[in-house]
């Protein structure tokens, strides 16, 4: 465009074919995620689960990702501890409470570190926002994630994709949603050295290294790494959702009906690990 006078411009373009693998597209990245066919090849399957009926009504985010199908096979998170590395957790929550992880090498209360984990009396976690023992959340944001994870299978509320798993909260945001790259650094690696399995990153920011190292290191101990794509309607992850082109997975957020949300970061066209899972209303 002009901006001042008659000046001319001198462009070079260039293009380049992208070759993207197969299954791959820049929206959907792999696509919906498929827990019926997942989890059979996990355990040795050659093929998905059989079909079984949809639970319907707000359980809807399961069915589309066929967590029932799992669940008929006595699949239900047992054994599995995810970190919620986020506004802290509701423990008190009754759709949750009978799910939240226990140090048990820590004695509540006692004021020793009894585990010598560097973190005093941490028996359901720790928060690194205010760098004390009580991981509460003060946001909610934290809650709905964790109920989205391993909400109780007991009638009301809602019902966790692996309503058997342990949730470990790790609070790294405060009650306005804010941290700081070091908090969430410091609690990926407290998770990762005190048994988590999963990792849940529900969260976005500006690039960290510190964050990055603690992705990589938590990847190179076998703890999966599960990172929100962010919601900013771009075509690619944010942070730390792209390291995903090397550790870890990310996430994009699709409707009742399959369609990308329209906040919802794409998969882009340099690939990465990239899926898409229920993620409106």
């Amino acid at each position: 465009y002009q901006y001042s006078g008659n000046t001319n411009y001198a462009l070079n373009l260039s293009a380049s074919t992208v070759n993207l693998p197969s299954g791959y597209d820049p929206y959907f990245g792999y696509g919906l995620v498929d827990a019926a066919a997942a989890v059979a090849r996990a355990v040795g399957q050659p093929f998905a689960f059989s079909d079984v009926p949809n639970l319907g009504g707000d359980n809807w985010g399961n069915d589309l990702v066929n967590a029932p199908e799992v669940w008929a096979r006595g699949i239900t998170g047992q054994g599995v501890v995810v970190a919620v590395i986020d506004s802290g957790v509701d423990y008190t929550h009754a759709d949750l409470d009978n799910n939240i992880w226990i140090n048990a090498r820590e004695i509540a209360g006692n004021g020793i570190d009894d585990d010598g984990n560097g973190y005093i009396d941490d028996v359901r976690g720790w928060d690194f926002f205010s760098n004390d023992n009580n991981p509460m959340d003060s946001n909610g944001h934290g809650t709905h994630v964790a109920g989205t994870i391993a909400a109780e299978n007991n009638g009301f509320g809602v019902t966790g994709v692996a309503y058997n798993a342990r949730i470990m909260p790790v609070r790294v945001l405060g009650a306005d949603g804010s941290g700081s790259n070091a908090g969430v650094a410091a609690g990926i690696r407290y998770a990762v050295d005190n048994g988590a399995h999963v990792i849940n990153l529900s969260l976005g920011g500006g690039f960290s290294q510190a964050v990055a190292s603690a992705v990589e290191y938590a990847s190179q101990r076998g703890v999966v790494v599960v990172m929100a794509s962010g919601n900013e309607s771009e075509g690619q992850p944010g942070f730390p959702a792209r390291l995903a082109n090397q550790y870890g997975i990310a996430v994009g957020a699709v409707n009742i009906n399959q369609q990308i949300a329209n906040f919802s970061n794409l998969a882009g066209f340099s690939p990465l690990n990239y899926v898409v899972a229920p993620g409106v209303d």
